[in-house]
């Protein structure tokens, strides 16, 4: 297993930075193959590290798009969940290394590292779609499909975390930004007025800490 002090982590993350910024390049909607090359590869690198791939797949323009997950099942407190989650998708005429190859790039392999721990709450690995314009924001927003779908089935998400330009030298890395999502306070207190709404996922990556443990 990759550490944070481990030699071989950087060499990692710049190969699945290069794979998708340099091999497959601009991917999203209107670059149908490469979106599913960017997915492939995603679920790919999840299965090398022997984990448990789950697609949401659903249709945009006639485009198959999927949020692609991973779950780790907490040690005490298993009905209780963290989403880790970073886009793959990028903006038209841009290859998205840093936004957001950096923050697949990180995913990936925080993912096999949580594998060898015993975090106490379950965490929740997504790479999602359709995050750029002209879906931010909209229905068919790849986050906005995830917490719909979670809501549903009454998940209990404690925090969220997005990876997102993990690699920017000209501004702070939004590793504490919130999701973009946003849910009727009825997921929430059980009342229904849409114009109260807010975000549900919002936390910082430092507070995960305190939700996860070594292994023992």
């Amino acid at each position: 297993m990759l550490t944070a002090h481990d030699p071989d982590l950087a060499a990692a993350l710049e190969r699945h930075v290069k794979v998708l910024a340099g091999d497959i390049g601009e991917r999203n909607v209107f670059q149908p193959d490469a979106l599913h090359a960017a997915a492939d590869y995603i679920e790919q690198q999840w299965s090398v590290h022997g984990c448990a791939v789950t697609r949401q797949d659903y249709q945009v323009r006639g485009v198959t798009c999927a949020n692609i997950e991973v779950a780790l099942a907490g040690c005490v407190q298993v009905d209780e969940i963290i989403v880790l989650g970073a886009h793959y998708d990028t903006v038209r005429n841009s290859p998205g290394a840093d936004d957001n190859a950096s923050g697949v790039a990180a995913l990936l392999e925080i993912a096999g590292m949580l594998q060898a721990l015993s975090p106490r709450y379950t965490v929740r690995c997504v790479a999602f779609v359709n995050e750029e314009a002209p879906f931010f924001f909209r229905g068919d927003m790849g986050s906005l499909r995830y917490a719909r779908a979670a809501r549903l089935r009454a998940d209990r998400i404690r925090k969220g975390i997005r990876l997102c330009c993990v690699t920017s030298i000209q501004r702070p890395a939004t590793l504490s930004a919130s999701f973009p999502i946003f849910a009727r306070r009825a997921d929430c207190d059980g009342s229904s007025t849409r114009s109260r709404r807010r975000p549900i996922f919002r936390s910082k990556l430092r507070r995960c800490r305190g939700g996860c443990q070594g292994s023992r």
